[in-house]
């Protein structure tokens, strides 16, 4: 990263202590740093897990890091992205049997219209939408960071998401037909069923 360069992509908070970690995106990792910061020190972290073992163990104990930048000339697509990229990164942690901070998964919430992107929310989360059908981010172990893959389905995504209900995924799916029909994409590619 150049000097005044602004650094988009995945970062994590670990516990040195007791190896929690939480992990996050932003457009802006040294604001979101700065602000993850302020609200410790002020005991108003929205993540109150977080908040309470910063209480028990002090300022000391915890680390900010940069996982991986990710951005491109596109800022929704981007945002799609790191909604992806931090939805990897968590599993990725998950499977390595590392506990977490996170409570709530974003890309779930989005796709069950309880959470808001923050640029564009309907149009991002079409894109969102696209970029689950198109693309997956897979680890690679040599860099050791995710690099994007192309699919052709989000039916696997679809049945692996539990916490979506039928009714939801009913509304995702014609959302996705939507969105196939609106941008003129080719149907066969995307098995939405």
């Amino acid at each position: 990263m150049k000097e005044n360069e602004i650094s988009t992509g995945i970062y994590k908070i670990a516990n040195l202590k007791n190896g929690k970690v939480y992990i996050g995106e932003s457009f802006d990792i040294e604001s979101r740093r700065t602000q993850h910061k302020k609200d410790l020190l002020n005991n108003s972290h929205i993540n109150k897990l977080l908040q309470n073992d910063f209480g028990v163990y002090g300022k000391k104990y915890f680390k900010f890091e940069i996982l991986q930048e990710y951005s491109t000339k596109k800022p929704l697509v981007t945002q799609a992205h790191l909604i992806l990229l931090e939805d990897a990164w968590i599993k990725l942690y998950k499977e390595r049997n590392i506990e977490l901070y996170n409570i709530e998964n974003s890309l779930e919430e989005i796709l069950n219209g309880n959470k808001l992107l923050q640029i564009a929310p309907r149009m991002a989360t079409n894109i969102l939408i696209g970029q689950i059908q198109k693309y997956c981010f897979c680890f690679n172990h040599q860099t050791h960071e995710f690099e994007l893959e192309e699919v052709n389905s989000i039916k696997a995504y679809l049945q692996n998401s539990k916490g979506l209900s039928g009714r939801k995924n009913k509304l995702i799916e014609t959302e996705i037909k939507e969105y196939i029909k609106e941008n003129k994409l080719e149907q066969s590619f995307y098995n939405v069923i």
